[in-house]
């Protein structure tokens, strides 16, 4: 009958539960404005695609990783298993260990890779929307956004990977990058 509100991001923040944050906004290289909204009120995925498809975004990613957060732990968020496959190999390229899960990942190497990310021997983890919602990845600390997105809340679970605490650290003591 009655509805009480929560502590907002800030609040979180200011009390050391979360992780104060920078956000970058790299100039947008993915056009949306034909892509249409579909029923679950985000983008048509293979509009999203053909839009991605004509865009630098995957180069983008990398080359502003490595201007702002080079040697960080990061997620990036694609659009699909293609540009999840050749964001991965771009940041291989340049010599940032990464590996790539989606949904047809088998556990056991999923498992790994989510091992190695903690451990640090991997430095990004491309994703097709695993990462974003439902799941804790303590220690991340940079996001990057190669997945335009029409949904609010899906937006800020993904960018809210980077502000859980660093494990074994001090809440809120280390500050998160998303670009």
């Amino acid at each position: 009958d009655t509805m009480e509100r929560g502590p907002d991001v800030r609040e979180l923040i200011d009390a050391r539960y979360l992780a104060d944050y920078e956000i970058y906004g790299p100039p947008i290289s993915i056009d949306v404005s034909g892509v249409e909204v579909g029923a679950d009120g985000d983008y048509k995925r293979g509009q999203l695609h053909d839009a991605a498809e004509k865009s630098t975004i995957t180069g983008d990613i990398v080359d502003w990783y490595l201007r702002l957060a080079a040697g960080k732990i990061g997620a990036t968020f694609v659009v699909d298993l293609q540009f999840a496959e050749d964001t991965t190999r771009r940041f291989q390229h340049y010599g940032v260990p990464a590996a790539m899960i989606s949904a047809t990942t088998p556990d056991v190497y999923r498992n790994q890779v989510m091992s190695d990310l903690r451990c640090g021997i991997i430095k990004n983890v491309v994703n097709v929307d695993i990462l974003g919602e439902g799941v804790d990845v303590p220690g991340l600390e940079v996001v990057s956004q190669g997945r335009p997105t029409e949904s609010f809340a899906l937006n800020r679970q993904q960018q809210g990977r980077a502000m859980r605490p660093k494990p074994g650290g001090k809440p809120g003591g280390n500050s998160n990058s998303t670009f």
